[in-house]
């Protein structure tokens, strides 16, 4: 029997994929970079892969999803292309 899929909602401080010059080419992906932390509590979930977030400008009322590139970003930050979050 198929496992159901947990749900949970986390907010983090975004800064754009540029702010990370050696990662200059995730400016143009859908992909993000989150902290080891992140990880540990999705591990701790036991979501099923591939893992797909769904990511909002509440200010703007728009949203997008997108995957995980690595979990080595700084802890309480996401780093998400520039056009996810306009």
């Amino acid at each position: 029997m198929p496992r159901p899929r947990a749900l949970t909602r986390a907010s983090a401080p975004a800064a754009g994929a540029g702010a990370l010059r050696a990662q200059a080419h995730l400016e143009n992906g859908d992909k993000i970079i989150l902290p080891p932390s992140a990880l540990e509590r999705l591990a701790s979930l036991h979501i099923d892969y591939p893992m797909l977030f769904e990511v909002s400008n509440q200010a703007a009322g728009r949203s997008s999803h997108c995957g995980v590139l690595e979990f080595s970003g700084e802890e309480g930050h996401a780093y998400i292309p520039y056009w996810m979050m306009e």
